[in-house]
């Protein structure tokens, strides 16, 4: 997603049984000008982060709690931050909405098709 222009630069189809989480990496792009990589917190786990890392990425993901274990204040103002700037990327999202581009149909061709 460019953050500067709300344009979607890379996507993929999955069917639903497929978590966005298990493709993210693949969706990076290496050609990007800005390294920096800002997720939610569905995207975190230390193994991501440290593939991010070998691949020259910077992590931007929110941190998220665990069970028992609440986040740091620290940790909390880093995510304050992180989502000033993915609020302006989810305007993007959320247009697909507001124009009725839900797709509804069966089979991986007629939703590339549709998209």
């Amino acid at each position: 997603m460019d953050r500067e222009r709300k344009l979607i630069r890379a996507w993929d189809v999955t069917n639903s049984s497929v978590h966005d989480s298990q493709i993210f990496v693949e969706l990076l792009d290496d050609k990007n000008s800005c390294m920096d990589v800002w997720a939610d917190s569905a995207y975190w786990s230390d193994d991501r982060a440290d593939e991010m890392a070998q691949l020259e990425y910077t992590s931007r993901v929110h941190r998220k709690s665990v069970r028992g274990c609440e986040l740091t204040e620290t940790n909390k103002r880093a995510n304050r931050r992180r989502s000033r700037v993915r609020a302006r990327v989810e305007h993007a999202f959320a247009q697909q909405g507001l124009f009725g581009k839900i797709i509804r149909t069966i089979g991986y061709a007629l939703v590339l098709l549709k998209i």
